[in-house]
């Protein structure tokens, strides 16, 4: 924003001591000049306070004429037009819902020009779509535009359901998780990086489509290990018993691991999440037991499983192979 800048002119009377009608007629003058200044600057404020934006972060809205895309079942995705991310809010993370937010919202247009402009170019590190980009291909800056184009020709689409800010450890970079439906309405979890100076985001990684549930009950439950170390969970905290779709993403360069296991009875999730903020490794406790495990998924890799539970509580955890870390993600509740 470029401030307006008023220059004023003082007059001095004349020093003729003799003339003093002239210059009681030029004090005159130049106290009417002042008043008119004066009165003009007030309707410059007035109408700058209108139309500049207050200080410190702006309210960024996607325009309210973009036409909003349907789900594959014909429901209407919530109003481009709202405010995505709310004054006051760090700059990086301004930066992360913004860049975050204008990505999908292309993809859903089928827009894959506008989509990759929403990514770094040189400080790419990658766009992991499972199954169809991973491996050294989803580390080519060169060739996203390309594959973009072609999932935008084909069909595909990308609808944003939810996005979370996870921070980071400087000023420059932040991740972030969000959750996206695509032309079928499967669910897709992913998670990324963004540069906050540049506004681009530098890493994106999506996991595999999981078919919709039928039922209105969410029943999915993701898992990923990100920077920093930490685990970060996607879900319900509450179910009932019976069938749930879990996964596990590891974007990292490096192998990890996962654990979703049961409490006994009379423990709760809170001495579960005690635990390991505690000890950050060195094994399970001795009142779990364990559900659903993997102690060694590859880089970049997710896997994906589904499972039966019944009532109690869970917990669960992921962490680094090497050194051997894990961290707790979320508890979760179920009843029978």
């Amino acid at each position: 924003m470029t401030d307006d800048r008023i220059r004023t002119i003082e007059t001095d009377g004349s020093r003729d001591e003799s003339a003093r009608a002239a210059r009681g007629q030029r004090r005159l003058i130049l106290a009417l000049t002042s008043f008119g200044m004066l009165a003009a600057f007030g309707l410059l404020l007035s109408f700058s306070e209108r139309n500049e934006p207050a200080a410190g972060p702006t309210p960024v809205t996607m325009p309210s004429t973009t036409t909003l895309p349907l789900l594959a079942g014909g429901t209407t995705i919530a109003s481009l037009g709202t405010t995505l991310v709310e004054a006051g809010l760090p700059i990086c993370e301004n930066a992360t819902r913004l860049a975050v937010a204008g990505f999908f919202e292309a993809t859903a247009r089928g827009d894959a020009s506008e989509a990759d402009g929403y990514f770094a170019t040189d400080d790419f590190e990658e766009y992991t779509e499972i199954p169809y980009r991973t491996d050294d291909e989803a580390h080519r800056r060169d060739t996203l535009l390309e594959y973009l184009q072609t999932r935008g020709v084909e069909g595909s689409r990308l609808y944003l359901v939810s996005q979370q800010y996870h921070g980071g450890t400087g000023d420059r970079l932040a991740n972030f998780g969000a959750v996206a439906l695509n032309e079928t309405d499967a669910t897709i979890w992913g998670t990324g990086t963004v540069n906050c100076q540049s506004g681009k985001i530098v890493a994106l990684y999506l996991g595999a489509p999981m078919p919709p549930t039928s039922g209105a009950e969410a029943r999915s439950l993701n898992l990923t290990l990100e920077s920093g170390p930490k685990c970060i969970y996607q879900g319900p905290d509450a179910l009932t018993s019976g069938s749930i779709t879990i996964s596990f993403d590891n974007p990292m360069k490096a192998s990890a691991w996962v654990h979703f296991v049961r409490l006994d009875e009379g423990r709760s999730i809170e001495e579960f999440a005690e635990w390991w903020d505690t000890l950050l490794g060195g094994g399970l406790p001795s009142w779990t037991s364990l559900v659903w495990r993997f102690e060694e998924v590859e880089p970049r890799t997710t896997i994906t499983e589904q499972l039966d539970i019944y009532g109690g509580l869970y917990g669960m955890v992921c962490g680094t192979v090497s050194p051997d870390r894990g961290y707790y993600a979320a508890g979760l509740t179920v009843k029978e």
